[in-house]
């Protein structure tokens, strides 16, 4: 069975007060696909997404790269290339020097049926291009059998936009005092540089929402850098207290994957589990779920960061 597009996307349009209006006018694409393997599944991995990743960074390299032997990161024209718009973004001379990937991928395997379904997200000014490059290259490795861990599949395809909406038409507003954080993928929060393996305190997710919006609003918004700190700095969050979940349920996660770009071993780490909050106040709750559209945490484009933000 094929799961809607989850945090609500498409369910609420209301104003969100206290969120920069540079995050809000942040264009976003989503879509749903799903993976029907052509034979039953033997061993699968467990968390496909990174391999997907992986697949699809040796299929655009192969087939889009305009000066191939050129090393990605020196290339002048990996802005005009969707291979290193998708791996190597830049974000211009105003935006962070490294900036997130105008994209996201997770990946969920159905327990009834097997299937896998697939998330796709992409936004910013890349959001139109970019999102039929990802899924024509899904379909793709998926049909060659080219995903370690994914059997040889068809790409089903579900739900998904006619075109990028604003964060403003997709955030869920109006959400109570008690909430519910439900992680849909795993999800990577670090405290002084470590990933954390307990359930965070409410202000640590609130911060990596924030972080997370304001990253990709400074580095792909309709406005420039500048403008979306200037905004940011005039709209400064309230204050969030350190506040333990009420109710938890949470298991550490560790992925390992082998980089063929990088040539080692990398170790992709995060929590997953519900977790219940009260009472949260007003203005954390419009960032949770903003982080509820965009994804909250490191590694979106590796399956993690996404939540499901609902009442308790």
């Amino acid at each position: 069975m094929l799961p809607a597009i989850p945090d609500g996307v498409g369910t609420t349009r209301a104003a969100v007060a206290r969120i920069p209006g540079a995050i809000l006018e942040l264009p976003v694409r989503t879509a749903m696909v799903r993976l029907v393997p052509s034979h039953p599944a033997g061993e699968v991995a467990p968390y496909p997404a990174s391999a997907i990743r992986g697949a699809i960074g040796r299929w655009t390299l192969a087939r889009m790269c305009p000066a191939p032997g050129i090393p990605c990161e020196g290339c002048d024209g990996r802005e005009d290339c969707p291979h290193g718009q998708l791996f190597f973004p830049t974000a211009g001379p105003e935006g962070p020097r490294t900036p997130p990937p105008p994209w996201s991928l997770w990946a969920t395997w159905d327990r009834d049926d097997r299937d896998l379904a697939v998330g796709v997200q992409t936004c910013g000014r890349h959001a139109e291009t970019l999102m039929p490059v990802l899924l024509d290259a899904l379909r793709n490795v998926a049909d060659d059998g080219a995903v370690d861990g994914v059997p040889k599949a068809r790409m089903v395809p579900g739900r998904a936009p006619d075109r990028a909406q604003p964060v403003r038409d997709l955030v869920r507003a109006g959400l109570p005092a008690a909430l519910r954080i439900r992680t849909v993928t795993p999800v990577s929060l670090k405290v002084d540089g470590r990933e954390l393996t307990t359930a965070p305190t409410l202000d640590l997710w609130v911060k990596a929402a924030r972080r997370r919006a304001m990253m990709l609003a400074r580095s792909y918004g309709s406005g420039s850098g500048a403008d979306a700190d200037q905004e940011a700095a005039n709209a400064q969050p309230m204050p969030v207290e350190p506040l333990a979940p009420t109710r938890r349920s949470v298991r550490p996660v560790v992925i390992r994957r082998w980089s063929e770009r990088q040539g080692r071993t990398i170790w992709l780490r995060g929590i997953e589990g519900s977790m219940v909050y009260e009472p949260v106040p007003a203005h954390s709750a419009e960032w949770l779920a903003v982080g509820g559209v965009l994804g909250i945490g490191g590694d979106p484009t590796h399956g993690f960061g996404r939540v499901e933000i609902s009442p308790r």
